[in-house]
């Protein structure tokens, strides 16, 4: 069992599990409820981000439209910036470098949008969503209650301008802050005409409870269960030689 317990953090996150949110180095930003952080110094882009939030939606929330995106954590705008919405019950990870018009629909970078759909929302209950965003590394890391997924991207890299205008915001669509104008609900798009999917417009509150938001410029190196069933096999097999 030394190989599989090896390959595993010896730690854990709140919510993302090889993520130490006890070590300050690591924080971007934390957020407790209906707050709003603008950050005070500029993020390395070439790092990566890691969105997490830990909340408990209702019923309204997981049975609003696909139309309208339920606000979860974001950081940045709709001209650059990335965010985990809730659109028809589903969490999505959205992101926009340098077009507030990219629309994010797929894994393809080239039109300026990133879109993934990371699985479904659960009322009334608590959730733990995550997503990890490698540009350098053309991959997107995620968790939704405990079931990790990867997904490999294209046309991006580390250049990709996640943060915007580096705020951040946490169950609000709408925060209200001095200078509000700099920009808010990242990763959706502007200028659609509705109802649409992604539309910046038609962004609400979450109606439920929000209890941590968390940024990070780094990224999840954590394996998808495959991986570890796959090292739990090569464990089980040495220990059988070994007899």
């Amino acid at each position: 069992m030394a190989c599989l317990a090896a390959q595993l953090p010896a730690f854990a996150g709140t919510i993302v599990p090889d993520i130490d949110d006890a070590d300050p180095s690591n924080v971007f930003t934390s957020l407790v409820p209906t707050t709003t952080g603008a950050n005070s110094y500029a993020p390395t882009l070439a790092n990566g981000v890691t969105l997490a939030a830990q909340l408990t939606p209702n019923q309204a929330d997981v049975s609003a439209p696909a139309t309208t995106a339920v606000a979860v954590i974001e950081t940045g705008g709709t001209t650059s910036g990335s965010g985990i919405w809730m659109l028809g019950g589903n969490y999505w990870f959205l992101t926009s470098n340098g077009n507030a018009n990219a629309l994010p629909s797929d894994t393809d970078g080239s039109d300026s949008g990133i879109g993934v759909n990371l699985g479904p929302a659960v009322a009334d209950q608590v959730n733990n969503v995550w997503a990890s965003f490698d540009g350098a590394n053309a991959v997107l890391k995620a968790g939704v209650n405990g079931a990790v997924a990867s997904y490999p991207l294209s046309n991006v890299d580390g250049t990709w301008n996640w943060t915007g205008n580096d705020t951040v915001s946490l169950g609000q669509a709408s925060p209200v802050v001095t200078g509000a104008n700099l920009g808010h609900r990242g990763g959706l798009v502007d200028n659609l005409t509705p109802p649409a999917m992604f539309d910046t417009n038609a962004a609400v509150d979450l109606s439920g409870t929000v209890s941590l938001g968390q940024v990070f410029n780094t990224v999840s190196n954590v394996p998808e269960p495959s991986s570890l069933t796959l090292l739990g096999l090569v464990a089980a097999g040495l220990l059988r030689r070994r007899r």
